[in-house]
């Protein structure tokens, strides 16, 4: 009998054996660390691009829990994806190394895996196709990373290093979120929305972070008025020296922000979003409200752009101040403490040189002058003043004026588009450039209805009936389309008296001429110097020979009588 039990044993064992030779293979785990960090390199040898495959390593072995996995940039000849086909793998680190000449990437899809040590990626080479990477160590750094999934942290702090990550999905998790220098994500567009290098790094629900974020020297963070937004349900924001915080209102809506910040240095941004696609200035101011306690212990600069006020209601305290930077914004725009309020003065920006490289945005209550020789790139006038001789290319008029020349002269661009504003001409004389203002035009012109023309005499300038002034000189073959408002084609108006026409087919058919159709009765012009004495002298010394005959002769008079 005991040797019948055995024999169905060592049957019984034989079978389960033989059942698992046959269902291990099924299934692939990732094999456990020794206890030893070891850093394994792709390198693609095996058939297929499956982290399981051992021959696709350079150690022949596939990563095991602790390892870090190099992926080498230079033997790429193509974007790689590389499937993590390993379950339950938590890895050391991953270096991306060297660089590709082609600037091919790596891209690792299939399971989600953690991660117990640094992310170390120079350039955007390295994409997460996997549903969510979890930090699994304290104080990591990642570097320029980028993922379609989502990032879990748990209670470990995580910091972000050379400037740039982005992930398409969330963040969670309670530990402390370093910003190190400026994130990526594609800045807020062809306005001016002051700061544009604040933007969202995480773009899906983030409203599972609570943990606190420090905004270091040169980085920048973005907050909005949407609930998911980063940063939004956060402990706390503390902003380094150099660091910038950016809240962005939506076009004409107010935004209250809760959390504690606290800032040594740095700047705070207010913005709201333009009115319209043309980048038209907000008509509307509205406010920031921080009802959070606020620390300031270095100065801290606050810009606000496009009538966007900021007002602090929760606790302000520290040992330093907060400064309205001057020249940004429309003017109108207050910075509130308590009871005390600042606002910018006026800010004057001269172009002396090439700078139509970038554009430019002229706001509130700002001046920007165009020297002649100078160039600008396109001009956005929205609140500002544009003025000068020099050359800019497309110029859009929202509100603000521009006013060609410096009293007088030519300000050339290659375009013009107008949907409001004041365009300001000085004239003083019949000359284009040197005794009046022009805009010199080499593309569209485009007036559209709601800008006003504003004429004004200069140094006393009395014109003579017939007299002509190109106010727009379009050197294109198109003709202008729009009218300044109130002035329709062959409309008058007057001038300190002086009646003008307008006419937007003259010069060679597509020219904006004004031209003198009646003179007041009195249009001398005032004489005030030395003429001007030469003729009062002689006009009262007559005046007195006249008065002194008079008087002789009424005295004869009577003395013949009597």
């Amino acid at each position: 009998m005991k040797i019948y039990i055995a024999s169905k044993a060592k049957s019984l064992v034989a079978s389960i054996l033989y059942l698992l030779t046959i269902m291990v293979p099924l299934v692939t785990f990732a094999p456990q660390s020794s206890g030893a960090t070891t850093t394994i390199t792709w390198d693609g040898g095996g058939s297929d691009n499956l982290w399981s495959t051992a021959l696709n390593w350079d150690s022949d072995s596939v990563p095991v829990d602790g390892d870090v996995v190099e992926l080498d940039l230079s033997i790429l000849t193509q974007n790689e994806t590389l499937t993590n086909d390993l379950t339950g793998l938590t890895l050391g680190g991953i270096n991306v190394t060297n660089s590709s000449p082609s600037y091919y990437t790596y891209t690792i899809d299939g399971n989600d895996f953690s991660v117990s040590g640094d992310i170390s990626v120079n350039s955007f080479q390295l994409l997460l196709d996997i549903s969510t990477l979890t930090v699994s160590a304290n104080n990591l750094s990642f570097g320029s990373i980028s993922s379609t999934g989502s990032l879990a942290i748990g209670s470990n702090n995580i910091s972000f290093e050379n400037g740039k990550f982005n992930f398409d999905g969330a963040l969670s998790g309670s530990g402390q979120v370093t910003l190190l220098t400026p994130t990526s994500g594609g800045g807020l567009g062809g306005c001016d929305y002051g700061n544009a290098t604040a933007t969202y790094p995480f773009k899906g629900d983030n409203s599972g972070f609570s943990g606190p974020i420090v905004i270091e020297s040169n980085a920048s963070l973005l907050i909005s008025d949407v609930s998911t937004i980063l940063g939004k349900h956060a402990s706390s924001i503390t902003v380094q020296s150099g660091g910038n915080l950016t809240f962005l209102l939506n076009n004409n809506t107010d935004m209250t922000y809760s959390t504690n910040i606290n800032i040594a240095g740095g700047s705070i941004f207010t913005n709201q979003l333009p009115a319209d696609d043309n980048c038209n200035t907000p008509t509307t101011l509205k406010t920031v409200t921080l009802s959070g306690n606020i620390t300031a212990t270095s100065a801290v600069d606050v810009y606000m752009y496009n009538r966007a006020s900021l007002k602090m209601t929760g606790t302000v305290a520290g040992s330093s101040y907060f400064s309205v930077v001057d020249g940004y914004g429309t003017g109108d725009e207050v910075l509130t403490i308590g009871s005390s309020t600042q606002q910018s003065a006026e800010k004057t920006t001269t172009y002396t040189d090439d700078q139509s490289g970038f554009d430019s945005n002229v706001s509130g209550n700002n001046v920007l002058i165009v020297k002649e020789g100078a160039k600008a790139g396109n001009v956005y006038v929205n609140g500002g003043t544009l003025k000068g001789k020099g050359i800019t290319k497309i110029i859009y008029l929202g509100s603000g004026t521009v006013a060609p020349g410096e009293s007088p002269g030519c300000l050339t661009s290659t375009g013009l588009s107008y949907t409001g504003g004041t365009v300001d001409i000085e004239l003083g004389g019949t000359t284009e450039c040197t005794g009046y203002d022009q805009q010199v035009v080499n593309g569209s012109v485009a007036l559209g209805t709601a800008t006003t023309l504003a004429v004004s005499m200069y140094n006393s300038f009395a014109p003579k009936l017939n007299d002509s002034f190109t106010i727009i000189k379009n050197d294109a073959s198109d003709a202008v389309t729009g009218t300044f408002t109130g002035l329709a084609e062959g409309a008058t108006f007057k001038v300190d008296g002086y009646t003008l026409g307008i006419t937007y087919k003259g010069g060679d058919g597509n020219d904006v001429v004004l031209t003198v159709q009646a003179v007041p009765a009195t249009a001398t012009a005032p004489d005030t110097g030395l003429g001007s004495l030469m003729t009062n002298t002689v006009a009262s010394t007559v005046a007195a020979i006249s008065v002194a005959l008079m008087l002789f002769g009424f005295r004869k008079f009577n003395a013949k009588k009597q």
